[in-house]
């Protein structure tokens, strides 16, 4: 909790730090990619259970603790997808910190050395069939950086419909007008899909107008709100890090994994289960 809270309280002394250590500072990366990584082991998802653990690292990918966390909660609660948020990476190393099995779709915005990049990722034991990554038309101040989603696409076992999974890190140190700008991006960017739609990630929802227009969007789109039972990571008492799901699921279980301390943001587990399709 003191390193929660130590992280925002110096939410105004960012800018000016950063601008002492400017050149120890990340790049922007100039165009939006995907890496995948790792090695899938099935083609499908099986819809009968599919348990989803959202997490926003802070950067912790590599990190011995933050490993020791993952594996811990694999072992406990077999998630199907793993959705994390600034998350470094070294796109040239094959030995990914994650469970065995699982693929990993990747996407930076920020370079942070010669071998790193920061960004979102999305892993699975399931292949997608598709996936793309979405700068926001926005960026930060100081870097110039955007934020990202992540779309990756997934087929389901005995179905015509396809997962869509959005996994997103939303854009901070700026007004309301542009946080809504990549909301708005979101937004067109899952409106396309018919089937199953899962959006998650770290919403950056700091204040009550960005939760205000968080919550209208994701209601237009007939999405609800993963209900926690315990408090999420917040700022002044505002939660961060969401997770939506569409009709076609039915929430059986969602917990806010506190006894992990390897990142100032707290794991989220969600376990749903797909309904019926609808012929």
């Amino acid at each position: 909790m003191v390193k929660r809270v130590l992280r925002w309280g110096l939410f105004l002394a960012i800018p000016l730090l950063s601008a002492l250590q400017m050149t120890e500072l990340p790049q922007p990366v100039i165009e939006a990619q995907t890496y995948q990584l790792g090695h899938y082991q099935h083609q499908v998802i099986d819809g009968d259970r599919l348990v989803l653990l959202n997490w926003n690292i802070h950067k912790e990918l590599n990190a011995a603790g933050w490993r020791a966390d993952l594996a811990q909660i694999q072992q406990d609660h077999q998630p199907t997808l793993i959705t994390l948020q600034e998350a470094n990476l070294d796109i040239s190393d094959p030995n990914l910190p994650l469970p065995a099995g699982f693929g990993l779709e990747f996407a930076a915005n920020l370079v942070l050395n010669d071998s790193e990049h920061a960004g979102v990722a999305t892993a699975s034991r399931e292949a997608p069939s598709a996936s793309q990554a979405v700068f926001s038309s926005v960026t930060e101040p100081l870097l110039a950086s955007p934020k990202l989603f992540l779309l990756s696409e997934y087929p389901l076992a005995g179905r015509k419909e396809t997962l869509l999974v959005a996994n997103i890190h939303a854009i901070n140190f700026v007004d309301k007008e542009d946080y809504g700008t990549q909301l708005g991006q979101l937004s067109m960017a899952i409106s396309a899909h018919d089937g199953p739609l899962l959006v998650v990630g770290d919403f950056n929802s700091w204040n009550p107008t960005r939760l205000t227009h968080l919550a209208q969007l994701m209601a237009q789109h007939q999405l609800q709100p993963v209900p926690f039972p315990n408090p999420v990571s917040s700022f002044m008492g505002n939660p961060l890090d969401h997770v939506f799901f569409s009709r076609h699921f039915e929430l059986t279980a969602a917990d806010t994994l506190d006894r992990y301390d390897s990142s100032d943001h707290l794991p989220l587990l969600v376990d749903l289960k797909l309904m019926p399709e609808v012929q």
